[in-house]
């Protein structure tokens, strides 16, 4: 009589999606409490990289020793360095795209809402902010967003899991990002993340996204330090239609020829270093995930409502905004704000 074996199911590798949204939540929690105790006191760059490193890296690695989760096998397959620069490269093309949808959002909140004071600068030096905000920082959220979540996300469907992602990394950015420019930030770190995150889940490369983040933040650092003349630049080449006509035709320009590029250097790192069918079985969803998701987004709506409280105590009519203007701008500022009211 033949003997029947039973195989056991074999367990997947990788975190429980309600795990990583767990971990992601409290995350969220922690850099918010962060960002409201030490903003005042401390330099807004070093605050940036104490959460990366305290609070995003060191909770990730703890919860990758707790779920006995492999790193090597979150990071994924290693990078191809044509696909590696196209990432590169794909960061700074977003990043055409991300600026013309913040800073269209964050000047129709100051023309409709009211005004919130700009972005404390950081006095850290510009090197200083260069490797913080390309590498560091970048790394860090790598770590979490790209090789935790990502890879928690495997048992949904691909474009879900980008989807997820993406939401998820755009939600982060209401609390701290290369810009801070509030609300305002979450569409266009939407994009940048939603490029990111399509590019990890189709080569399985957590490297990708993370160069895709750094030089789009690496963009923002040289727009708001002028480096290379990046600011003046583009105020030069917008003119009077910065801050004002978001939909002239110089600034459609940027943005179409920015997603044109996007676009290819995405296939690039898609069809040089796609994944290979991944083996181990999908990461369990297990029961009751969603519920650390909707406390997260209960959580971003009632920090966005903040903002707008905070913004309906200075009104467009009465609302004085400092303005910080670049040489040869004719006016104009970054982030753009409105003209401040004249002397009666």
């Amino acid at each position: 009589m033949p003997v029947l074996t039973v195989k056991k199911p074999v367990k997947s590798p990788y975190p429980s999606l309600r795990t990583a949204l767990w971990l992601y939540f409290v995350v969220l929690i922690a850099t918010a409490a962060i960002k409201i105790q030490l903003s005042a006191n401390v330099d807004s760059g070093l605050v940036r990289l104490l959460i990366a490193l305290f609070v995003v890296a060191i909770f990730t690695g703890v919860a990758l020793f707790l779920t006995r989760t492999d790193l090597l096998t979150v990071l994924g397959n290693p990078p191809d360095i044509i696909s590696l620069i196209a990432s590169i490269g794909a960061g700074f093309a977003t990043w055409a795209v991300a600026v013309w949808i913040t800073f269209m959002i964050y000047r129709w909140l100051d023309a409709t809402v009211g005004t919130i004071l700009p972005p404390v600068e950081s006095n850290l030096s510009v090197f200083g902010l260069i490797i913080q905000t390309a590498i560091f920082i970048p790394i860090c959220q790598g770590l979490l967003f790209w090789a935790f979540i990502a890879h928690a996300a495997t048992g949904l469907k691909r474009i879900q899991a980008a989807l997820l992602v993406a939401l998820l990394f755009a939600m982060y950015g209401l609390i701290t990002s290369p810009s801070d420019l509030g609300i305002a930030n979450i569409p266009g770190q939407f994009i940048v993340s939603l490029v990111a995150a399509l590019a990890v889940t189709y080569t399985d490369c957590v490297w990708y996204g993370v160069a895709i983040v750094g030089s789009y933040s690496l963009v923002w650092t040289m727009l708001v330090n002028n480096l290379l003349n990046l600011q003046v630049g583009l105020l030069t080449y917008l003119g009077s239609d910065f801050g004002t006509n978001f939909l002239s035709v110089r600034w459609l320009l940027l943005v179409i020829v920015g997603a044109f590029l996007t676009f290819f250097a995405l296939q690039v790192i898609r069809l040089r270093a796609p994944a290979e069918p991944d083996s181990n079985p999908p990461a369990p969803t297990k029961s009751l995930w969603t519920l650390p998701l909707v406390l997260s987004i209960l959580f971003i709506l009632l920090a966005g409502y903040g903002e707008i409280a905070l913004r309906k105590q200075r009104p467009p009519a009465a609302a004085v905004t400092p303005q910080v203007q670049a040489a040869g701008s004719g006016g104009s500022t970054i982030p753009p704000v409105p003209p401040t009211l004249p002397t009666p």
